[in-house]
């Protein structure tokens, strides 16, 4: 059953190209702030539904995957709020 796997990261990245799209766009520091949200939220959702396609196969990589996405996310937010 891999539609459900496939479903997740499918998800994710249209979370994530939403999020840039309202990066892209941001007239205003809050959609600013929120589009960075949103993105970093996708991110996590793709490394998800890597994780979950992964986990059969090769258990570690899926794990370092979701880890990855996860620092990735701390860093889109960091600097979206930090910079």
């Amino acid at each position: 059953m891999t539609e459900g796997k496939t479903l997740w990261m499918y998800v994710g990245i249209v979370i994530t190209v939403l999020g840039l799209i309202m990066l892209l766009l941001a007239q205003a520091p809050l959609l600013f702030y929120i589009g960075a949200a949103v993105s970093s939220i996708g991110v996590v959702v793709v490394g998800v539904g890597v994780r979950a396609r992964l986990k059969e196969k090769n258990p570690t990589l899926g794990a370092i995957v979701l880890i990855g996405a996860i620092v990735a996310a701390g860093i889109l937010a960091y600097l979206a709020y930090g910079a």
